[in-house]
């Protein structure tokens, strides 16, 4: 195996990945990315030049890459609570306030009592 072929195939992962968590169509999400993997590795393996399936999933990859980038990042979503809030710093000359900390008290993964107040002042 060349080191372009290598190079594709995690091309390949990256973009079976990507429609895997991204597609905007959840009932699509695991079909798609399903033939994706299978039509790319199948051009790279049955496909004749080899130049011709490395060109042909190169340009899929790149066709993922630029639908990714157009995706706008969101910081919304279903958080468990104890990370559903950014932490954020207030600054007054030499006191500094630390808002939404992050401290509990876990007893297991899933259970868990904060503790005091979530901000935390230094001096």
């Amino acid at each position: 195996m060349g080191v372009v072929t290598l190079v594709l195939l995690i091309g390949v992962a990256w973009a079976f990945g990507a429609f895997w968590f991204d597609f905007p169509f959840s009932a699509l999400r695991r079909p798609l990315a399903a033939a994706f993997g299978l039509g790319a590795i199948g051009a790279l393996v049955f496909v004749r030049p080899r130049w011709r399936a490395q060109v042909g999933v190169a340009g899929a990859i790149a066709l993922v890459a630029v639908w990714e980038l157009t995706i706008p990042a969101s910081n919304t979503g279903d958080w468990q609570p104890q990370v559903a809030e950014t932490p954020y710093v207030e600054i007054d000359g030499d006191h500094v306030v630390i808002h939404n900390f992050r401290n509990f008290d876990y007893f297991s993964k899933t259970d868990f009592r904060p503790m005091g107040n979530q901000d935390c002042a230094a001096f």
